[in-house]
């Protein structure tokens, strides 16, 4: 059995690395597809490159005067747990500098030299410290305000299982929150209740050592599939790959096959959806998943995938100066105010361009971005555009994200007063129950 709560938390700030070509294509498609199929989420991606700014990582874009993850490391570092930060250089840089500044410890994990989804998994899980019954809280450091991290730590799924998916469920988010953004939902899975819910793909995991190594293996797969409900097609390549177990690998390839063909029409069940990954992860059955949609916690789910993204958090910031004064910082985050004045001030004393100069660095990058908008309707790699679709596309121009060292906001699709809402004391209420519960079934371990 694990040790539970769990006791240590992992930061994830790494990602794929492409060059600066390709990264730029990539984010250039992205909207297209989404602008030409008139969704209401256009993404215009932040995948990461080097280039004339170096390493081009955006948990490191300056966000209210702190680099991005600086908000779920706080968060971390506040916990009683052993926190640990895996990243490139410059987040490791940062990270140390903020823990300093809180008088904390911090495990820093380089990434290494291939970096991915499933390699930040395994490091973690091989790299921190943790005992071989020890649980880890690990998410994403692209969520400027998961406050609410202890309900992740106490959730009791963790005592028996290897590894705990609680995935972004709409219907489980938005319950009783408005849909103050739009996001584009993919899968489906049908919950214990009989309910059918939407998903998108998770920012948080738990995990014993066993199970965070073991789904690191295959995590890439996974991600790389992510949009566009996808990740159907790797899950039946990895059951086919298991053949050498014939009777359990007939046992999941049904409700696969259904499932492929009409995802809401035939959405995965929880139990069959554990027993799957259980299987996928370990034929042996040695290893035991979960897999799940219960969270109901919006600030789990919106993560800084592009500029929208970007925007709309910025906007967040700002709207909260403007209502809450001085003390606006310390409203989003719960965190004292000494305590962010220390964090920003030694953020300040790290020379990182991109950090330093980001305004400049963030118009030049749109403006790159835009300069491939007019060729963009002849690149192969799109679908065959109408002359229609063409015109639209060459004519695309973003607008840049600061005019005169002010933030536009034009990119930004949140409904900011029920954003703030949300953010505020109501949500502060919620970590403080969560908190409660953690230190108690911490207290009783």
């Amino acid at each position: 059995m694990n040790t539970y709560p769990a006791t240590h938390i992992g930061i994830m700030a790494s990602y794929d690395v492409y060059d600066q070509e390709k990264a730029d294509r990539k984010a250039v498609n992205k909207y297209l597809e989404d602008r030409l199929a008139e969704k209401k989420c256009q993404t215009l991606p932040f995948y990461r490159s080097y280039g004339k700014w170096g390493n081009d990582v955006k948990f490191i874009y300056n966000l209210d005067g702190l680099p991005i993850f600086a908000y779920p490391l706080m968060y971390a570092l506040s916990s009683p747990a052993t926190t640990s930060l895996i990243g490139p250089d410059e987040v490791l840089d940062f990270g140390q500098r903020i823990a300093d500044a809180m008088g904390k410890g911090l495990n820093l994990i380089h990434e290494g030299n291939s970096p991915s989804l499933g390699n930040t998994i395994r490091r973690l899980s091989t790299e921190s410290g943790m005992g071989d019954d020890d649980v880890m809280a690990a998410y994403s450091g692209d969520l400027p305000l998961i406050r609410n991290i202890y309900s992740m730590m106490a959730d009791e799924d963790i005592r028996e299982n290897d590894i705990v998916m609680d995935l972004n469920g709409r219907q489980t988010i938005f319950s009783y929150v408005p849909e103050f953004i739009a996001r584009t939902f993919y899968d489906y899975m049908r919950k214990r209740d009989g309910r059918t819910v939407a998903l998108k793909e998770f920012n948080a995991l738990t995990f014993n050592s066993r199970g965070g190594e073991r789904v690191g293996t295959i995590a890439d797969l996974f991600h790389s599939n992510r949009k566009g409900g996808r990740q159907a097609a790797p899950i039946l390549k990895l059951i086919l790959g298991k053949l050498g177990h014939p009777v359990r690998t007939l046992q999941h390839l049904p409700r696969f096959g259904l499932y492929l063909v009409k995802k809401d029409w035939f959405p995965l069940s929880e139990e069959k959806a554990s027993a799957t990954a259980s299987f996928v992860l370990d034929e042996k059955g040695q290893l035991k998943a979960r897999m799940k949609v219960e969270h109901d916690d919006f600030w789990r789910m919106w993560d800084i995938d592009g500029l929208h993204d970007y925007e709309g958090y910025a906007a967040i910031f700002a709207a909260a100066k403007r209502k809450w004064g001085d003390a606006y910082a310390q409203r989003l985050t719960g965190m004292p105010k000494e305590t962010i004045n220390k964090v920003k001030e030694a953020c300040s004393s790290c020379y990182v361009p991109l950090f330093r100069h980001f305004q400049t660095f963030l118009n030049e990058k749109v403006e790159r971005l835009n300069r491939l908008f007019p060729e963009a309707a002849e690149w192969k790699e799109n679908r065959v555009l109408t002359e229609e679709q063409k015109e639209i596309v060459r004519n695309i121009s973003i607008p840049l994200p600061f005019e005169g060292g002010k933030h536009t906001f034009r990119q930004n699709n949140v409904d900011v007063a029920t954003a703030l809402h949300y953010a505020g004391d109501w949500y502060q209420e919620k970590v403080e129950k969560s908190r409660e519960t953690y230190l108690t079934a911490l207290g009783g371990a």
